[in-house]
């Protein structure tokens, strides 16, 4: 997509046709607006509850105990910062996620500000959702979000008549900018390249 920003926004209006009024939202103190506006505005129109997780201001840390104290059986959803862009701190995105999945809601991660320093293991961070920005690790200025195949199957985006139901295609609206794939697919590999081969693969 264009940006991690346009990419959540969307995904929050295709996640908000899945919730009831009396569903509940969380997000928190911690994260960029790009990972707060989009899911105010989604609850609101859906008619579910905004619940906000607070963050310790003293050690700038934001608990998983902070983030169950705001789940319960209507949590639909949880968005959470990788990693803060203003203070750098770093939740435990593995320990919120088990947190969320227990209570069957879902996790976005906002990886923009991680992406850069550690390697992602989506699966082994426990996100269903992870948006980053491949401009932070030397790549072009749009967006990159992943998630599995199954969950997108569930999500059906405002799209145009012609366009294809296959995932992840359903996602990628009108013509794709082929040269920022190309240049963000590039970065990666140079990133790739730079680490050391596991079992001699690269």
């Amino acid at each position: 997509g264009r940006s991690m920003t346009q990419l959540t926004f969307d995904f929050s209006r295709a996640l908000a046709k899945t919730w009831q009024p009396g569903d509940e939202v969380v997000v928190t103190r911690l994260d960029h607006d790009a990972n707060v506006r989009p899911w105010v505005y989604a609850a609101e129109a859906a008619g579910a509850t905004l619940r906000w997780a607070e963050f310790d201001p003293a050690t700038g840390e934001l608990s998983p105990q902070a983030v169950a104290s705001v789940l319960s059986d209507r949590t639909r959803l949880v968005a959470l910062t990788g990693a803060s862009n203003l203070i750098g701190t770093r939740p435990d995105v593995r320990a919120v996620a088990d947190l969320v999945h227990a209570a069957g809601g879902l996790l976005y991660v906002d990886g923009v500000h991680l992406a850069a320093h550690v390697p992602i293991d989506i699966g082994a961070l426990g996100a269903d959702f992870f948006g980053c920005s491949p401009y932070k690790f030397l790549g072009p200025h749009c967006g990159v979000l992943g998630a599995r195949p199954d969950l997108l199957e569930q999500l059906h985006p405002d799209k145009l008549l012609p366009a294809t139901e296959e995932v992840p295609e359903r996602f990628e609206l009108g013509t794709l900018p082929y040269e920022l794939l190309a240049g963000t697919t590039a970065a990666i590999d140079f990133l790739a390249g730079l680490a050391p081969s596991r079992s001699g693969d690269r």
